[in-house]
């Protein structure tokens, strides 16, 4: 074997050697021998003079010991056996080398690396020992993570002190809990967090199914033990439960996308205001749930039951189609992971103890059941799209971005587009590595987390000093190939959104996140209403509550001012109420709006001057209203307003609406006409002609104009979330008057679109008016009441009907 290289390439390449031996005179030796030069800390290769009579904690060390040369390498490592650490070729005896070899395979195998010999040399013979020596380069290789494990990611939600990070350090070690928090010491990450027992951070843990779906997690097992033997695996997303973390918890819900959410109430307290606010979270962005109760043992059966009722009480608040589901055997956990998958409306509900280990077994068979897979096979083939959670800069490796890939696959040593930093282009990037679950991969698919080292490519120090803030302040930063062409504005982070959160663009069209909570809901006299008017609340649902303002005519304020009537405002406004001189009308606002802004107080002073009774709701999750936001629950509380002004006043009700609230009231006309249920007339002040127009022709998106095909995919994905709100579908069938309110500068929603309308209304010869402000009245979007005409307009239209 004489002149064969002993030591790997990468070792060549790092100490940039020009002869991989020289000949050196030594003491102990007549003849001349080959020596290496000393052995270095950095990189992937290790001199071992021997390994023989090893103990069990010298075998520890010496596996962190080629952990490390492994990690240098990239997976790769080159053992020197029979080398002095100053590079001085000693040899092996054959009983020394079989035994190191041995010693090598431990090691090895604890860290799922194979050994192979690549090279071996004789010694030559000195005077002292006529004894055999060897010298053999071993190449150590780590076995990769199977590329085609499935991650199913699981968001742990609930209120502090439900047993969530116990939950999840009971399964993940397989270990129960010792009734004092033994369970949980493994998910903490901060000092404070062991003090207090409380999670502030967002924790991840890993749970490994086999391909019969057995639990994995022992004790014994290291993380990358479990990922080479796992066939899926599923994130357990510990995040916060108490209240000042609760941006926290929100960004983990939003930005880690779990494909479900484990809702954990503690049997002990039951449900509290924030399970209530966490299960909120979730029905706004459509993930499915299902509900662990734990502590199950520290409680009474009686007492077990009343936690129940109230969790099946809080479950129909929220989703009135959704009904719970108690999980009582393994056939029940498998049937119901598989229809919560599909989208069943059943909530299922499993009660377990960390403690006495209680029906964990039916815990673990649900959870091994679950597949979220399919919605991520479609985008295999798309371009990639990698979402950036966390950044970090190591030093001595350099850029290090956490996310998950929504789309597309990305490979180790790709070149991608990196940012936007701020309103710079993208700057060209090289993935350096891929990391799952701190376990090396060549490949990233859809739907799977990760760690990427990246290299960004030219000057760009400016860049990484600013990159943290900018990335984590801001949701939706991407990786995309070059083959992606995109300029770079904030508007791609619009689309971004679009794409991913459907429900956060759910509420940017509802936009009631802008009304406030006024006082003087309680007390509209301090607002600026100029006439009596009383505030009260009628339940929509069981505990679901509207708010609402009645206000009374001139003539009727008047006399009543001069009176005490607080007492008994309710009966005392009924009974005025069902004076059939006066007539009503039923106000809807537009999104943004409440029931105390300046608009809706224009708008019922000017109708009290002309002798009229004003109702003005705010819809669910408006204001001071209870519930979340849904197109059906509004019309919902409209029809239910419409009830009970209509049994003190039958065939007395105008319905007039704005904007948006032009979609509630045509609805519910077009259901009253079929029903044939008396109403006087209805007020379509600014509406829109369905939702998907009105999105495509809104001034955010004009930067968009110049291409069709964005435009719709805006639209398409803003509208599929049953945002329809169809006026031209439901003016057709309303049986009484009608009444258009346009302004033609109107920036928000076209004139044209009422113009539309009326022009539908013709062809179906419908008893309809249009009424267009001109443009020189700079009216807009919502001053058409502040003018002289439209008092008059009104005021002409209720004489006519």
């Amino acid at each position: 074997m004489a002149g064969t290289n002993f030591l790997g390439s990468e070792y060549l390449q790092k100490q940039s050697m020009k002869s991989l031996v020289s000949r050196k005179e030594n003491e102990h030796c007549q003849d001349s021998i080959f020596s290496l030069p000393p052995e270095v800390e950095m990189g992937n290769v290790e001199y071992k003079a021997r390994l023989v009579n090893v103990t069990s904690t010298r075998i520890q060390h010496l596996v962190s010991q080629m952990k490390w040369r492994l990690e240098e390498g990239k997976g790769e490592a080159f053992y020197e056996l029979g080398v002095d650490d100053n590079g001085l070729i000693s040899g092996l005896t054959d009983c020394e080398l079989n035994e190191s070899l041995v010693t090598l395979h431990k090691m090895a195998k604890e860290l799922n690396a194979r050994i192979s010999i690549i090279n071996e040399r004789e010694v030559p013979i000195s005077s002292k020992s006529l004894v055999r020596r060897r010298m053999i380069e071993v190449f150590v290789e780590q076995e990769c993570v199977p590329e085609n494990i499935k991650e199913i990611r699981i968001g742990i939600l609930g209120a502090a002190d439900a047993g969530k990070s116990t939950l999840c350090g009971v399964l993940t070690h397989g270990e129960l809990d010792n009734s004092h928090g033994s369970a949980r010491i493994n998910l903490f990450r901060h000092l404070h967090e062991f003090k207090t027992g409380k999670t502030s951070s967002i924790c991840l843990d890993v749970l490994g199914f086999d391909k019969f779906d057995k639990l994995l997690n022992q004790k014994e097992y290291t993380l990358e033990a479990l990922m080479r033997k796992s066939d899926r695996i599923l994130t357990l997303i510990d995040l916060a439960g108490d209240r000042k973390y609760l941006k926290t918890t929100i960004y983990g819900i939003s930005s880690y996308i779990p494909n479900i959410c484990c809702l954990v109430i503690s049997a002990v307290t039951g449900p509290t205001a924030i399970t209530r606010e966490h299960l909120g979270y979730v029905s706004a962005l459509n993930i499915p749930f299902f509900v662990v109760i734990t502590k199950i043992d520290a409680v009474t059966p009686k007492h077990y039951e009343k936690v129940v009722q109230s969790v099946e009480h809080l479950i129909k608040k929220i989703s009135q189609d959704k009904k719970m589901f108690m999980i009582e055997s393994v056939e029940d956990a498998i049937a119901n992971a598989q229809d919560i998958v599909n989208g069943s409306s059943l909530v299922p509900i499993i009660a377990i103890s960390s403690v006495t280990g209680a029906n964990m077994s039916k815990l673990i068979c649900f959870l091994s059941k679950l597949n979220f897979d399919k919605p991520f096979e479609n985008k295999l083939k798309t371009d990639p799209m990698f979402r950036v959670e966390e950044l970090f800069n190591i030093t001595g490796v350099g850029l290090i971005v956490c996310g998950t890939l929504l789309e597309g696959t990305i490979n180790e040593g790709d070149v991608v587009c990196f940012g936007p930093a701020n309103k710079e282009s993208f700057v060209n990037a090289k993935i350096e590595s891929i990391h799952r679950k701190k376990q090396p991969v060549r490949v990233l698919n859809a739907g799977e987390t990760a760690s990427l080292a990246i290299n960004i490519e030219g000057d760009c120090q400016n860049y990484k000093n600013n990159l943290r803030r900018i990335v984590i302040s801001m949701l939706g930063q991407i990786l995309l190939t070059i083959a992606i062409c995109i300029t770079t504005s904030y508007y791609v982070m619009f689309v971004v959104a679009l794409k991913f959160f459907p429900k956060l663009i759910h509420n940017f069209f509802y936009m009631n996140f802008t009304t406030k909570i006024m006082k003087s809901f309680i007390d509209p006299a301090g607002s600026g209403v100029n006439h009596l008017t009383r505030n009260f609340y009628l339940e929509v649902s069981q505990g679901m509550k509207m708010g609402v303002w009645h206000s009374l005519p001139q003539i009727q304020s008047d006399l009543l001012k001069k009176l005490s009537y607080k007492k008994n405002e309710k009966k005392i406004f009924e009974e005025l109420l069902r004076n059939e001189s006066f007539k009503v009308v039923i106000y809807c606002h537009g999104a943004s709006g409440y029931r105390g802004n300046m608009k809706c107080l224009k708008l019922m002073n000017m109708l009290s001057d002309q002798n009229v009774h004003t109702f003005v709701l705010d819809y669910r999750g408006y204001a001071d209203s209870h519930g979340f936001i849904c197109e059906v629950g509004l019309y919902e509380d409209l029809m239910v307003l419409f009830s009970y002004v209509n049994t003190f006043a039958p065939n007395r009700v105008y319905v007039w609406g704005h904007s948006m609230g032009c979609s509630l009231v045509s609805k519910c006309a077009s259901l009253l006409s079929e029903m044939d249920v008396g109403l006087r007339g209805v007020i379509l002040e600014s509406p829109f002609t369905n939702a998907y127009d009105a999105i495509y022709s809104h001034p955010f998106l004009w930067p968009f104009k110049f291409s069709t095909q964005v435009l719709n995919l805006i639209c398409r994905e803003a509208t599929r979330d049953s945002i329809s709100m169809k006026n031209d579908e439901n003016v057709i069938k309303i049986n009484c008057p009608i009444i258009l309110l346009h302004s033609k500068d109107d920036m928000i929603i076209p004139y044209q679109m009422s113009q539309t309308l009326y022009d539908i209304g013709i062809s179906q010869s419908l008893d309809i008016e249009l009424f267009l402000f001109d443009e020189s009245f700079q009216l807009g979007h919502t001053k058409i009441i502040y003018t002289s005409e439209c008092a008059q307009i009104i005021s002409s239209f209720m004489d006519k009907t």
